[in-house]
């Protein structure tokens, strides 16, 4: 196991970069529309477009990385995604930024076909669960150190924005400067979305309800707490708890799921995931009173008295949410042959991407007809609706 790290250590360094431009992005955007007056129904379009341009990602990028492989293939996606980030500033309209966010969303499909397909290629299957699990640590522990990083700039200037530019053009140096052999290209497969489905009908589900889950909490995780009246500051600490927790509990689960049935620890944190974000509409109902005026001034006293009931729920949630992708993704990839990986990667991605495209839009409107709180009611809701399709599967006794 330990050779296997050391074989793939560059990629989980380009991966680290990435990942820190992707939470510090993901979270401006949302907080800079906001700023800007953008409706929340729009904001969460914005948020949606990421991942309709993932979708179209995944349809197109598995020939290019089967072309010119997978290191320059990573290279152009991250050289455009570069491009892109330090576009936003250039022009404030809502539409410019959807577009953008759609190539964004493009180059990270090729992105996560590359390193999905060449961690999955490098692991068998004792050891896949566990690799997994720590490319999504690395991930998560990225996602929410960029999230601090909220507070090095002005929301309504530009240097936010060139920061996370800065980090994804620097994420493409370690592969393109590695020695490690990267897997070489296949030719080209017949195995289609609907193979993949027929395979794992779990694990497509799986990643869809996943992808319904993360897209409504990174994609609105800003905007809820700014409506609870938290300060920037505040809201970095908020949406750091809850991606910094998603790298707690994925090498736990992941070896787990590597010597147990990987349906049962589906189900499991699928479960503990509805449970955690049904807690969460009381202590967000508690927060949601705390805010009022004195003599002109806003005070804040349940936050700056005890913000912690707030901070764990919210990290119990988004720490079992972060696992259910990998743990699907690892159940499908033990049944997928060596020269099915790309195609299967992209089909995952595919199925992630499609769930998390309706993420923001529904759980914006959960927050409209709800309140601040109806976005935990729709990811909890999504949690249940997993752990329900992988018991069915079980009950049947199928092995997919």
């Amino acid at each position: 196991m330990y050779h296997l790290f050391t074989a793939t250590a560059a990629l989980f360094l380009s991966v680290a970069l990435l990942m820190v431009a992707g939470g510090l992005l993901g979270s401006l955007v949302g907080l800079r529309a906001a700023h800007e007056g953008f409706p929340v129904e729009v904001a969460g379009l914005m948020m949606s477009a990421f991942y309709a341009g993932l979708i179209l990602g995944t349809l197109r990028c598995g020939a290019l990385i089967n072309r010119v492989g997978h290191i320059r293939a990573f290279g152009a996606f991250c050289g455009v995604n570069a491009a892109a980030v330090l576009a936003f500033p250039l022009l404030v309209d809502p539409w410019f930024w959807l577009a953008l966010r759609v190539l964004i969303g493009f180059n990270m499909a090729g992105m996560y076909m590359v390193v999905e397909s060449w961690l999955n290629s490098s692991a068998e299957g004792p050891t896949r669960g566990t690799l997994l699990a720590a490319y999504m640590a690395v991930s998560y522990l990225a996602m929410g150190s960029g999230q601090f990083m909220l507070t090095l700039g002005d929301l309504g200037g530009d240097t936010l924005f060139s920061l996370a530019g800065m980090l994804t053009a620097l994420a493409l140096v370690p592969l393109a400067v590695t020695r490690a052999t990267h897997p070489a290209p296949v030719p080209d497969s017949r195995f289609g979305f609907r193979e993949l489905y027929r395979l794992s009908p779990l694990a497509v589900i799986g990643c869809a309800l996943a992808g319904v889950q993360v897209g409504a909490l990174f994609g609105l995780g800003p905007i809820f707490a700014q409506q609870l009246g938290l300060a920037l500051d505040e809201i970095a600490v908020f949406m750091g708890a809850l991606v910094l927790s998603g790298l707690l509990l994925q090498l736990p689960l992941g070896r787990l799921s590597d010597h147990v049935d990987r349906r049962w620890v589906i189900v499991g944190a699928a479960l503990v995931a509805c449970l955690a974000g049904l807690l969460l509409l009381p202590v967000t109902a508690h927060y949601s009173f705390t805010s009022f005026t004195v003599s002109g001034a806003e005070v804040r006293v349940l936050w700056e008295q005890n913000p912690a009931p707030l901070l764990l729920v919210a990290a119990l949630c988004g720490g079992t949410i972060a696992t259910l992708y990998p743990l699907c993704v690892a159940y499908a990839n033990d049944q997928v042959s060596a020269q099915d990986m790309v195609p299967a990667s992209g089909g995952l991605v595919l199925a992630y991407g499609s769930g998390a495209l309706l993420g923001p839009v529904g759980g914006a409107l959960a927050m409209k007809l709800l309140g601040a709180s109806g976005l935990f009611a729709f990811t909890a809701a999504a949690g249940a609706l997993t752990a329900l399709v992988a018991l069915w599967r079980l009950r049947r006794g199928a092995p997919t």
